[in-house]
């Protein structure tokens, strides 16, 4: 059973990730011409622009989901982050996995390039 406390602070973060997720999408129907952010890293902000751009949130690219439409981003994210030279464990760490399955993603990525699947997909 929940404590007080614990049930407290679940519903903080939970109105927390609300504020973000409506936040982000005052900002993509253009009714604020910037969303509010903390001062972030250069690795932050690359996450959290591409993950603007793409319509899902940063959590969403963090979490476990693993619905195509998100590792398609996520995968991305990643390429992305390599190309800043930034390491694998680095980026692992950051999205709560093992450095082996950033390397598995950019793989992926690659061969689906390769093939032309996410250009297919989109027309």
């Amino acid at each position: 059973m929940e404590t007080w406390d614990e049930m407290e602070l679940r519903h903080g973060i939970e109105r927390a990730n609300m504020v973000k997720r409506l936040t982000m999408r005052a900002h993509q129907n253009g009714l604020l011409r910037q969303p509010f952010m903390a001062p972030m890293s250069e690795f932050e902000k690359i996450v959290g622009a591409m993950a603007l751009s793409n319509g899902v949130t940063v959590e969403d690219l963090r979490g476990p989901d693993r619905r195509h439409d998100i590792c398609e981003v996520r995968f991305k994210v990643w390429a992305a982050l390599r190309a800043a030279n930034y390491s694998y464990p680095h980026i692992g760490r950051y999205f709560r996995r093992d450095h082996t399955t950033i390397l598995s993603g950019l793989k992926k990525i690659d061969a689906y390039e390769k093939i032309g699947a996410y250009e297919r997909k989109e027309s």
